[in-house]
């Protein structure tokens, strides 16, 4: 299935105070360049990343089990929800979803697919129940509006699921400072062959791996900063989407107070992405400067488009605005009133 590139242990260089292990061997960094290959793979077959994992969400249905089976397919599991952020982010996808979650062998225990037991639950009130005295040994999110959203479920049901596999952008942290390393070592070398060899002007080797170093800082720290507030990290971009409704406007001012602004979609990949919150949301599209004339918000022209058969279409009244609406198509955008209230989704171009 797609993505299935293993890391070489080789290839990780712990850094600490103390002491800091690089390699002056100029052949590893082909082999760190591969190493960072399979996350674009990753997020190109529709993986999502909120610290410290990567989610895939299914776009069909299956039983507990079958779902599961794909998971560990993808070299996954199950979604086992650690945290608040981990079930907020959970709940944003408003559908039906397995997670890893199920009645272990004595009845009334829960347990989590990696074997982990139960200790922070957010059961819907009155869950778990085996309503109608079903045996509903697994665990479905249902009631998304609400923190507490979980259901138990007769583990048979045909649900989407979320998958999770844990750590991997971590790892390519761990392989970027790897990398930068080598080009230290590399360029250490090459400044001392120079000094050797010639005393005409040269670069300043050690100020740019410094440069270089510092801009990798900033970026990790912009990259955690992010993770806290929220956000989740797909391909080249990070995304948030608030959980209350407002208009175009407004949903555009929010964006842009958090230094980001509405969605622009590029791919069919993002699109895609879009389409699995499964929910109505402003993208940034509008013809409001010139009827009929649709612009992204960042001034470039519509060239791709997702339009419902028959959209836009102003239907009987003034449309300026796009939204994700039938979010169960491809095609999946409507033109609508800019004042009516939606949720939103806000992005942020920050590439690795």
């Amino acid at each position: 299935m797609g993505c299935t590139h293993e890391f070489s242990k080789k290839s990780f260089y712990f850094l600490s105070v103390k002491e800091t292990r690089c390699t002056n061997r100029s052949e590893e960094t082909d082999g760190l360049k591969r190493e960072l290959i399979p996350f674009d793979c990753y997020f190109q077959e529709g993986w999502v990343y909120l610290r410290p994992s990567l989610y895939f969400i299914s776009s069909d249905k299956k039983s507990w089990q079958e779902s599961r089976d794909d998971c560990l397919q993808r070299g996954a599991d199950l979604v086992v929800i650690n945290s608040k952020e981990e079930q907020d982010f959970t709940r944003k996808f408003n559908k039906l979803t397995w997670i890893g979650l199920m009645e272990g062998e004595t009845n009334g225990t829960w347990i989590w697919v990696d074997g982990t037991p139960l200790t922070k639950s957010y059961w819907h009130p009155g869950e778990p129940n085996s309503f109608e005295g079903k045996h509903e040994g697994c665990v479905e999110i249902k009631f998304h509006e609400m923190e507490n959203s979980w259901n138990d479920q007769p583990c048979r049901e045909q649900n989407f699921w979320i998958c999770e596999l844990k750590e991997k952008l971590y790892r390519l942290v761990a392989v970027s400072f790897g990398l930068l390393c080598v080009l230290q070592a590399a360029a250490n070398i090459g400044l001392r062959l120079s000094l050797h060899s010639s005393s005409a002007r040269m670069p300043d080797f050690e100020a740019i791996i410094k440069n270089l170093t510092e801009e990798r800082k900033r970026k990790l720290s912009t990259f955690d900063h992010y993770f806290q507030q929220g956000w989740v990290y797909f391909s080249h971009s990070f995304y948030y989407i608030p959980s209350n409704r407002t208009s175009w406007n407004e949903s555009r001012a929010d964006c842009l107070q958090r230094e980001a602004d509405l969605m622009i979609i590029n791919s069919k990949e993002e699109q895609e992405f879009a389409n699995q919150f499964q929910r109505r949301m402003w993208i940034g599209l509008t013809d409001g400067e010139t009827e009929g004339t649709w612009k992204w918000v960042d001034g470039t022209a519509l060239n791709t488009s997702y339009w419902r058969r028959g959209e836009p279409n102003s239907h009987k009244k003034e449309e300026d605005c796009a939204e994700i609406r039938f979010f169960d198509k491809e095609n999946s955008w409507n033109d609508e009133g800019c004042i009516l209230k939606n949720f939103w989704i806000c992005e942020k171009v920050v590439a690795l």
